[in-house]
């Protein structure tokens, strides 16, 4: 009898230990990492990766014999990132951007922040600088079946929706060969609704300074406002328009102000001035479009000046526009 009850605790504890072991090697997480190849990495809750697929065509070639020589997510991460940097996609003096995506409910909210460290400390230990942006989607099935069809990561067609709700004319079709910054550069809100945004939190009031910055893994709009001698700061997510700050300081003191006045000259009215969307106006104008990246009203001398950078097709523009004539300087 007791050989038999011995028998039973133990076949039961082989069970158990079977459910545990099959629980912890099922498949758990899967995350996308797009450069401009996309791939789909699917871990264990262990964090042990269980398979690597490409997405698109540029994946395909890029995973050509690639193997996995172990199933430590580090080491995995690291070859693959080793590989984009020997094929080009992933190079010194570069905009480097990698997105990393995962679904809300598919995910160990933990994994996407352990794999962001592990791409920026190999990148670092490489001495090349990346901007690694990491999202959150939402699972859908349409979604999934439209991303197959069309080649491109769920990641990306997050992106690609964004830009077919600011404007209809763009399709699906059209976007899914574009490339990565090509697709967060169009996702972004925009200085224009940006701007919007940080007025109303100020109720009005005259920008002085806008930029597009990046902090803590996402692109932010980092907007100065002046109204009644106060000095407003505003920042917003670029990608949702999410108001991340937004502070205003009581300091009368022009000190710590982007326009400076003096006693004998006085601070222009913004009807004296030609405003922020004719400065961005002659600025695009001059460049042949591109993406505003940072927008500054400024005193030099003796006169009020817009100071705008502008970004496109990898190259930098810097303009200064007279803010009371609109003459390019």
């Amino acid at each position: 009898m007791k050989k038999i009850i011995l028998g039973s605790i133990i076949i039961g504890m082989m069970v158990v230990s079977l459910g545990v072991y099959s629980f912890l090697t099922a498949p758990a997480n899967t995350l996308t990492v797009d450069v401009n190849p996309s791939i789909e990495i699917t871990t264990s809750r262990l964090e042990k990766v269980l398979s690597i697929d490409p997405i698109n065509q540029e994946a395909r070639v890029l995973l050509k014999n690639f193997q996995i020589r172990d199933k430590n997510i580090e080491n995995v991460i690291n070859d693959l990132v080793d590989r984009m940097i020997l094929t080009g996609y992933i190079a010194g003096g570069k905009d480097n951007l990698v997105m990393i995506t995962v679904k809300d409910n598919n995910a160990d909210p933990l994994l996407l922040d352990r794999v962001n460290a592990l791409i920026a400390a190999f990148l670092e230990n490489k001495q090349l600088e990346a901007k690694i942006l990491s999202q959150t989607i939402a699972r859908n099935e349409t979604n999934k079946s439209t991303a197959s069809d069309l080649e491109v990561s769920e990641g990306k067609l997050a992106l690609m929706s964004k830009i077919v709700d600011y404007d209809d004319k763009i399709t699906y079709e059209l976007l899914s060969s574009a490339s990565l910054k090509t697709l967060v550069d169009k996702a972004l809100i925009g200085h224009e609704k940006a701007i919007e945004t940080a007025l109303g939190l100020s109720n009005g009031g005259t920008v002085t300074k806008i930029e597009l910055d990046w902090d803590d893994g996402r692109y932010e709009y980092d907007i100065e406002i002046r109204k009644d001698r106060k000095e407003y700061e505003v920042e917003i997510d670029a990608m949702t328009g999410k108001v991340l700050e937004f502070e205003a300081d009581d300091d009368d003191d022009d000190d710590d102000i982007d326009v400076v006045t003096s006693a004998t000259q006085q601070t222009p009215t913004d009807e004296e001035l030609i405003g922020k969307d004719k400065a961005i106006e002659i600025a695009l104008g001059l460049t042949g479009g591109g993406t505003v990246v940072e927008f500054e009203l400024d005193q030099d001398d003796g006169r009020y000046k817009y100071e705008i950078e502008i970004k496109k097709d990898g190259k930098e523009y810097e303009v200064e526009i007279d803010a009371m004539t609109g003459k390019v300087l």
